[in-house]
C-alpha cells in the first residue's frame, strides 16, 4: 500500500541567501503566479511576499526571516508538489539532504545556523532530522542548543517536544532552559488552537 498524499500538503523550501523578493516577483511572472501581497518585516512577523499559483488552489509565501537568518518558500495547497518542482527548477535552493549534510559537516562557529537550515529544510526526513537535532542538543556550545530550540519551533513535530522538555530540565545554560520552556508553551498553544 502506498502512502496517502495529503490533499493540501504543506512544504517548505529553503532558498540560498542571495535570493531577493524582487527576484521572486520577476520569476513569478514567468511561472504564472498571481501576486497576493507584500508585507514588510515587523516585530511580529518576517517579511513576506505571497502568491497563488495559476489554479489559485496553492498559496506560495516567500519569506525573508531575519530571526532564523534564512529565506524560504512555504507552499500550501493542492498542487504544492508541482509548485515545489517549479521553485527548485527556477531558484537556487537546498534539498533536505543538503540541509542535513550542512549540519553534519559544519565547523563549530557555523553550527547554530546549520541547525536552523536543517530544521527549515527538513522536508519529510523526520527520523534523520530528529537524530540530527538530538545530536546538536548535546553540543557544548549553548548557541547551538538555542538554535535547536528555535529549529524545533519551526518544525513543530511532536517527536521533538520531548527533546525540548529534556533541554528545559537538564541544560546547564539558563537561557537554553528558558527558551525551551517558552517553546514548549508556544507549541502547546498552537496545538490547542489558542494562537
Amino acid at each position: 500500500m502506498s502512502p496517502r498524499i495529503p490533499e493540501r500538503p504543506r512544504l517548505r523550501i529553503v532558498a540560498h541567501d542571495d535570493l531577493t523578493a524582487e527576484d521572486v516577483e520577476d520569476a513569478a511572472l514567468d511561472l504564472d503566479w498571481l501576486l497576493v501581497g507584500n508585507w514588510q518585516q515587523t516585530n511580529e512577523h518576517p517579511a513576506l511576499t505571497s502568491f497563488l499559483d495559476q489554479s489559485e488552489r496553492t498559496r506560495i509565501d516567500y519569506v525573508e526571516d531575519a530571526i532564523a537568518g534564512f529565506r524560504y518558500f512555504d507552499v500550501v495547497g493542492r498542487f504544492a508538489y508541482d509548485v515545489e518542482r517549479d521553485i527548485r527548477a527556477t531558484f537556487p535552493t537546498y534539498s533536505a539532504d543538503k540541509a542535513l549534510d550542512a549540519l553534519r559537516t559544519a565547523p563549530p562557529d557555523e553550527r547554530p545556523g546549520a541547525v536552523l537550515l536543517a530544521a527549515l529544510g527538513a522536508g519529510s526526513s523526520e527520523h534523520a532530522l530528529v537524530e540530527a537535532l538530538r545530536s546538536a542538543a548535546a553540543d557544548e556550545n549553548p548557541a547551538v542548543r538555542r538554535s535547536v530550540v528555535l529549529g524545533v519551533g519551526y518544525v513543530g513535530w511532536p517527536a521533538l517536544v520531548e527533546l525540548l522538555a529534556e533541554l528545559n530540565r537538564t541544560d546547564p545554560d539558563p537561557d537554553v532552559r528558558e527558551d525551551a520552556a517558552t517553546m514548549i508553551q508556544v507549541l502547546e498553544e498552537i496545538a490547542s488552537g489558542v494562537t
